[in-house]
């Protein structure tokens, strides 16, 4: 990894709706979401991204890339970044198993963007069934995930974890209730269906978004306000790892990943669904570092 100077990053103008230069080349746009759709889950942030990158397949040239596909109102600060740098959205990157919803209608927003996902779970979904015979859907390499931009944005494609099977959301047109809700977690647990979380390293901030085996941090007053069962998962001001959701199925591949991310040397730390404003700034490969040691994940 190259040593260069850390460039500052701030994310404590994230604004609902907007998207904000947090450093140089990267923006946050924070959205209101309600997970699957459910009026019964509670209101969580959902992250958008999107990176000024070079791209060493098109001869160095700049791209944007964005990493998250979320509430389609999202799209018009993209097209914003789009004008205001002179760059078009070349790639958009599904972040983890779960994040799937939005894709297939950025890919038709977006005509010249390539969709790239991980191999585990996407293909065998709703959404990556419907963009498998596009010549812009491509599952990515889980080996080296983005390769052209090697010392820019790291990748770790990080599988060997289960969770839930594929089900129609309300957001799909399912019936919402608590009841369903309560009925689907049952259903499945423990969470067995192999799932993949991809874990993106900013070099130039040295700034890590873990996928969705990474805890979200929240304020103490946003974790006041959720239901029981979302009490028991989430923690307030914290870094720590998901272990429920996202049990070990391959415990050889997670230490592995685990050395691989753990190696990173990591100033900042986010998940997608931190409350707003919030993460964790500086420190970051130390409090990470203490969080896997917690869960004995990174001893194979």
């Amino acid at each position: 990894m190259p040593s260069t100077k850390i460039s500052p990053f701030d994310i404590s103008g994230e604004t609902w709706g907007k998207a904000v230069e947090t450093t140089p080349g990267l923006w946050v746009i924070a959205t209101r979401h309600h997970p699957a759709g459910s009026k019964y889950n509670p209101e969580i942030n959902n992250r958008c991204l999107v990176f000024r990158l070079n791209d060493a397949s098109a001869a160095g040239q700049p791209v944007l890339l964005i990493a998250n596909a979320v509430d389609n109102a999202a799209m018009t600060e993209v097209r914003r970044i789009e004008q205001d740098t002179g760059l078009k959205a070349k790639y958009l990157i599904a972040p983890g198993a779960g994040h799937s919803l939005h894709l297939a209608e950025w890919h038709d927003a977006f005509p010249d963007i390539m969709v790239l996902a991980g191999p585990a779970r996407i293909p065998r979904v709703a959404a990556g069934k419907k963009l498998a015979g596009s010549s812009r859907f491509r599952i990515f390499d889980q080996e080296d995930p983005l390769p052209m931009f090697k010392g820019q944005l790291e990748a770790v494609n990080f599988d060997g974890l289960g969770g839930f099977k594929e089900i129609q959301t309300p957001y799909e047109g399912a019936h919402d209730s608590m009841f369903a809700m309560i009925k689907t977690m049952l259903r499945n647990m423990p969470p067995k269906d192999p799932h993949d979380e991809l874990w993106l390293y900013h070099v130039a901030s040295r700034t890590i978004f873990g996928g969705e085996n990474l805890g979200w941090n929240l304020g103490r007053k946003e974790r006041a306000a959720m239901n029981f069962m979302m009490k028991m998962m989430l923690k307030a001001e914290e870094v720590y790892i998901m272990t429920g959701p996202r049990p070990v199925l391959d415990k050889g591949k997670v230490a592995r990943h685990w050395a691989l991310i753990l190696a990173w040397p990591a100033e900042n730390i986010f998940s997608y669904h931190d409350t707003l404003g919030m993460g964790q700034v500086g420190g970051a490969q130390g409090a990470l570092r203490a969080a896997v040691g917690k869960t004995k994940q990174a001893a194979a």
